[in-house]
């Protein structure tokens, strides 16, 4: 299985996460940071694992209304600079101290960034998703992935008209609908984990969580586990231009790679 969004830093228990990495119950994950500091930290904890990295300006976390482009280099020149694969997270949010004209000017210093570098962006919306998309298309070579795409329908498909790829998360009660109602191809699972927020919760439930969200929808579509599988994590390794391959269980196509431990917790319960 792979996580197209979890989150790393301030985890009192971080090893459950490193344990799935290192025993493959988790193929792969795409850590997101919030600030461009965070982002530095992490790439040297993660060396040695199946891991990928956001470089953040996440609005509720900054006051900067740019991006760092000097912070960005100096990662993408960095020995481990390869792991670094998207801007973001990056977006609008009613939390944040900044204004809406100064989370504007921060997200359009990300996308400015992300096209620079030929990076994708990954965004972070709860609020203004309309003009998010306004301010976004005078970017048509930028790739844009919407981190737990939420809102209405109508917003939904105006995301994948724009060739926007959209993140399902295992805390969405509306998750199974998006594989029933959006293309399949723009769509990648994610658990958006941050365990700091309740210590109690386990990344072996996340997983779960995640494997019962794929077979789920597969059954839904008709489709075995295994096909729908594959087709979301080809999905997820061309919007983030992923040099490792994630690797899918041999076999019929039945079953998803994954290990899972009953007695765990299940998946966390997140606000997007």
């Amino acid at each position: 299985m792979f996580d197209a969004h979890l989150h790393l830093s301030g985890l009192r228990h971080p090893q459950a996460v490193l344990e799935a990495l290192k025993s493959g119950a988790l193929d792969s994950c795409l850590v997101s940071t919030v600030t461009e500091s965070e982002a530095g930290e992490l790439l040297n904890r993660l060396q040695d694992y199946p891991a990928f990295l956001t470089i953040g300006a996440h609005p509720c976390f900054t006051r900067r209304r740019s991006f760092d482009r000097k912070a960005l280099d100096l990662l993408l020149q960095s020995p481990r600079g390869g792991r670094l694969v998207a801007i973001g997270e990056c977006g609008f949010d009613r939390h944040s101290p900044l204004d809406d004209r100064e989370q504007e000017q921060l997200l359009l210093s990300c996308a400015e960034a992300a096209v620079s570098c030929n990076l994708p962006l990954v965004l972070h919306l709860t609020q203004r998703r309309g003009r998010a998309l306004e301010l976004l298309k005078d970017f048509p070579a930028l790739k844009v992935h919407v981190h737990w795409a939420s809102g209405s329908h109508e917003i939904l498909r105006r995301y994948v008209k724009a060739g926007w790829t959209l993140g399902v998360c295992v805390s969405d009660s509306s998750a199974p609908e998006r594989f029933k109602s959006l293309p399949v191809e723009r769509l990648l699972p994610e658990s958006d984990f941050d365990a700091h927020k309740e210590a109690r919760l386990s990344y072996a439930g996340t997983l779960r969580a995640l494997t019962d969200l794929v077979s789920r929808a597969a059954a839904a579509l008709s489709l075995s586990p295994g096909s729908l599988y594959a087709r979301l994590e080809k999905t997820y390794r061309e919007t983030f231009a992923l040099s490792e391959p994630v690797a899918v269980q041999e076999g019929s196509g039945s079953a998803l790679p994954f290990t899972t431990h009953p007695e765990e917790d299940p998946c966390p319960t997140c606000i997007p």
